[in-house]
């Protein structure tokens, strides 16, 4: 008696680890297939916007940016949207927000409206710095040009800034040539630096003879003429 109890408590367990895994299979088909035709169907109600954006990541291929300082991202938001594309659920999401969004290359970057518009407006602007052999630059200077507002690129060549629109992004490095740019309606500016053949070609003697590159020493150096000289 207890062997045929046992018997059918094991049927029954296999039989609902087999619905659990359809219903899975089932979910995770109807995503990719919601991915592969750029639709997207999604439902949550008065959910913080930070979960919200989470829940977003999961069922799509696009990535979120945002400014903590300009972005609240606690602020509650509620989404029902059946097969519509990423522009359309990012408007329906941020209706009743004063939020507004720049899609760019499966990157969405949340900007504040009460900036937009405006000449004073500040756009977020995220890139990565490179040389001309595709290596990243790291601690190359990017500064707001005519400013002390800047910061430097990381480890991996990254870097990222609040820039007034229309105001120029500069970006130096000691050996490459300054790069420029002004930023309009753009979020991401990567970066590629040229080298300046002029500063890695010029050398000096120091007091004991021996050859360095200018931009190596590190002291101050005096250039005199050879007429002066005499």
């Amino acid at each position: 008696m207890k062997y045929r109890e046992i018997e059918k408590s094991i049927s029954k367990l296999w039989r609902l680890a087999f619905f659990i895994f359809i219903l899975s299979f089932g979910v995770h088909s109807q995503i990719y297939a919601a991915e592969q035709d750029g639709k997207i169907t999604l439902s949550f109600s008065d959910i913080p916007l930070r979960e919200a954006l989470s829940r977003i990541e999961k069922v799509s291929d696009y990535t979120f940016f945002y400014d903590e300082k300009n972005v609240n991202v606690n602020q509650k938001v509620s989404l029902d949207v059946k097969d519509v594309n990423m522009q359309s659920l990012m408007t329906a999401l941020l209706k009743d927000t004063n939020l507004d969004f720049e899609i760019s290359n499966r990157q969405i970057v949340l900007l504040s409206k009460r900036s937009s518009g405006s000449k004073t407006a500040k756009r977020h602007i995220s890139g990565v710095v490179k040389d001309e052999k595709g290596e990243t630059v790291i601690g190359a200077s990017v500064v707001v040009e005519g400013t002390t507002t800047g910061t430097a690129t990381d480890i991996d060549g990254k870097y990222a800034l609040d820039v007034p629109v229309g105001a120029k992004l500069k970006i130096t490095y000691v050996g490459y040539r300054p790069f420029s740019v002004e930023i309009e309606d753009q979020t991401i500016v990567d970066v590629t630096l040229e080298e300046d053949n002029k500063v890695l070609s010029e050398v000096v003697v120091t007091a004991l003879g021996i050859k360095r590159e200018k931009k190596m020493l590190g002291y101050s150096v005096q250039d005199i003429k050879a007429d002066e000289l005499n």
